[in-house]
């Protein structure tokens, strides 16, 4: 009513040309009492809104009051139909929230059961399907003001998705009675993929020189690799031993030395101030011939030989990256700090006294003495 007055001022005014704002009118329709006449004391047909609300609560009134009839024929009010519309509510709520069915939803468990025995349950694809058919008829039905068709469409399509809750549950309990909690891990004998992520500017570490890297990863593990340009590499293997060795070997090859961490590394080298440890692929640190022992070691060959395996701790690294490594920081539980100030202690020379000059006799004239 407003908008047509105000739509009559401004075209008496110029500022528009048309007298009418809307193209069409449409009514609603009028809500007649249960006995089918229009509400009147009288007749005592009347039916109280604040009442519905206090007990339904406002959304479950309004709901019915758009599902009851098409909206611009109206209808009488029927008492049993405003809790469809709350059933219809709470179904949605409980599948918002993944609450179990209450007593009131016994016809709808009864019916998620039959459609799990009945008939294979709904996959993902075909609620997907479900849900676009859904949304197509809901948009199309408010475009027309259907709003009894469309409600129609979105209970069709909670109870769908009450039978597929119910079937995934049917199936998790099947789940349950034949396997409680999940093994804590896979059988080794089990197929599996593992996804890790490397330092993107590693992967040419990894995969070497013409492949020959990587090659050799999958010829001792019998695993599969991909690697991705983003750093990702993918292992996968028939059995657990060769996925975790080809884990293993890839991240040796990326890992960097920490200093304070102790490896297991293999002697490659000996001379005489020490033996040249390899802790990395490709990486390999020294240990001075101080630090090899716990006690005073005459000769390194007394204690490693190449090809032996010990224990060491990186001690430090030099900007230059060259690794400094101690065997008796791990023998005595030092950390690197203390094995750091031990090797600076046992390689400073011993402060030696200026050798003692006398002072000479001067000659004759204050000129020193000639030699002949």
């Amino acid at each position: 009513l407003y908008s047509r007055f105000f739509t009559r001022v401004l075209r008496d005014m110029g500022l528009v040309d048309h007298a009418e704002p809307f193209p069409r009118l449409f009514n609603q329709g009028i809500v007649l009492g249960p006995d089918g006449h229009r509400m009147s004391k009288s007749r005592g047909n009347v039916i109280d809104p604040d009442d519905l609300v206090e007990h339904y609560g406002a959304d479950v009134v309004r709901g019915y009051l758009m599902f009851m009839r098409p909206w611009d024929q109206g209808g009488p009010w029927q008492p049993g139909g405003i809790d469809g519309v709350a059933n219809f509510l709470n179904r949605v709520w409980r599948i918002a929230v993944d609450e179990e069915p209450a007593e009131g939803d016994a016809p709808v468990a009864a019916a998620a059961e039959a459609e799990v025995v009945g008939a294979a349950p709904f996959g993902e694809r075909e609620l997907r399907k479900l849900t676009h058919r859904t949304i197509k008829k809901v948009t199309e039905d408010l475009s027309e003001f259907r709003f009894n068709t469309a409600i129609a469409a979105m209970m069709e399509f909670s109870r769908d998705l009450a039978r597929a809750r119910e079937a995934r549950l049917h199936i998790i309990e099947k789940m349950l009675e034949c396997i409680k909690e999940p093994r804590p891990q896979l059988s080794p004998y089990a197929p599996r993929i593992t996804m890790i992520h490397i330092d993107p500017s590693k992967i040419g570490t990894v995969i070497g020189p013409g492949g020959k890297t990587i090659r050799k990863i999958v010829e001792e593990s019998g695993a599969r690799i991909d690697v991705e340009d983003d750093g990702t590499v993918c292992i996968a293997a028939t059995e657990g031993v060769g996925g975790d060795r080809a884990v293993q070997m890839i991240r040796e090859l990326v890992e960097e030395p920490e200093i304070g961490k102790i490896y297991t590394g293999r002697v490659v080298r000996t001379t005489d101030f020490g033996a040249f440890v390899q802790i990395l692929p490709g990486k390999d640190g020294l240990v001075h011939i101080s630090q090899l022992a716990d006690y005073r070691v005459p000769s390194v060959e007394d204690v490693v030989h190449v090809g032996d395996e010990i224990m060491v701790m990186v001690i430090d690294i030099d900007p230059e990256g060259k690794i400094k490594l101690s065997r008796q920081a791990v023998l005595e539980g030092w950390t690197a700090e203390e094995a750091r100030e031990r090797d600076r202690r046992a390689g400073r020379p011993a402060a030696r006294p200026a050798p003692r000059r006398e002072a000479r006799r001067p000659g004759r004239g204050g000129a020193p003495p000639r030699r002949r």
